[in-house]
């Protein structure tokens, strides 16, 4: 029988890692988009590139924070 606080824990992690995809999927969607108008990264312009710099790195503290790796480790060998 799994113990509450391992099952809580994984429900957490879980649902801190569903937020992460989230936001990172509506990121690279948001890059698409703008090359897409842009034609190419580099000429994007130079505030729209400041806001995904931004965001790349909220969303990589948020994933470092949470421990996104070891979650995509625990998911691939199915102890998550």
């Amino acid at each position: 029988m799994i113990k509450k606080s391992v099952l809580n824990k994984n429900t957490e992690s879980m649902v801190q890692y569903a937020i992460y995809r989230e936001k990172r999927v509506e990121l690279e969607e948001f890059i698409t988009k703008e090359i897409h108008i842009w034609g190419n990264y580099q000429n994007i312009p130079d505030c729209i590139k400041k806001l995904i710099d931004k965001e790349f790195m909220a969303l990589g503290r948020y994933g470092k924070r949470i421990n996104v790796y070891t979650i995509e480790e625990r998911l691939q060998t199915g102890d998550l």
